[in-house]
């Protein structure tokens, strides 16, 4: 919700006298914490935000993009933006585990590891 549309929602509510003090405030509630769960939904992140957050390195970060784990948008090639919710929601999951690289092949190894 809006700030003007709670704004607009307080004044008819001061208006109509046939609703009570009490109902009107549950119902200001409701609609604060509507406008606060709306806020967070799309609160954006930079890669340094999200990095800070996940406790890990920005170049973790872009990896995760690049992966898929993460969804960024690019608004240009430097500015690019993660949504507060699918980082918070990330945080709790984590990557899952048998997704995760264990290592770096070497550059004369291939896909084998034994050199050939």
């Amino acid at each position: 919700m809006r700030h003007e549309t709670l704004l607009t929602v307080k004044t008819i509510l001061e208006a109509d006298t046939s609703v009570s003090v009490d109902h009107r405030e549950r119902i200001l509630q409701c609609c604060r914490a509507t406008e606060k769960a709306d806020e967070v939904e799309t609160r954006m992140m930079t890669i340094k935000q999200a990095a800070m957050a996940l406790g890990c390195a920005d170049r973790t970060v872009r990896r995760y993009i690049a992966e898929g784990y993460l969804t960024a948008v690019k608004y240009s090639q430097r500015n690019v933006r993660i949504l507060a919710k699918e980082v918070e929601e990330f945080k709790t999951k984590g990557v899952p585990f048998g997704d995760r690289p264990v290592g770096r092949p070497k550059k004369d190894e291939g896909p084998s590891g034994n050199g050939e």
